[in-house]
């Protein structure tokens, strides 16, 4: 299972470990994670690629999270704040 937090955090738990209920990766002290609350997120299957996780926050960025080698990141996309003219 995959969480988002305010402070722009994700943490994945295996559910199946009813005794640990601490995440077994978590973005917490990795450096340019989102900096705001999580908005979204979602597990995909990649084609040709293993199962990740994408995730949508209030700073605007898109990210992509592998599981590989530990939690890490690469940006799919960021989004621009347009003003509203009214």
């Amino acid at each position: 299972m995959a969480c988002g937090d305010s402070h722009g955090n994700i943490s994945i738990y295996n559910v199946r470990d009813v005794e640990n209920n601490l995440p077994i990766l978590s973005s917490k002290d990795i450096p340019n994670k989102h900096t705001d609350i999580i908005w979204e997120i979602q597990w995909v299957q990649r084609e040709n690629k293993a199962e990740a996780l994408i995730s949508i926050s209030g700073d605007g960025r898109i990210i992509e999270w592998s599981m590989k080698k530990g939690l890490e990141y690469s940006d799919l996309k960021q989004l621009k704040r347009e003003t509203n003219p009214n």
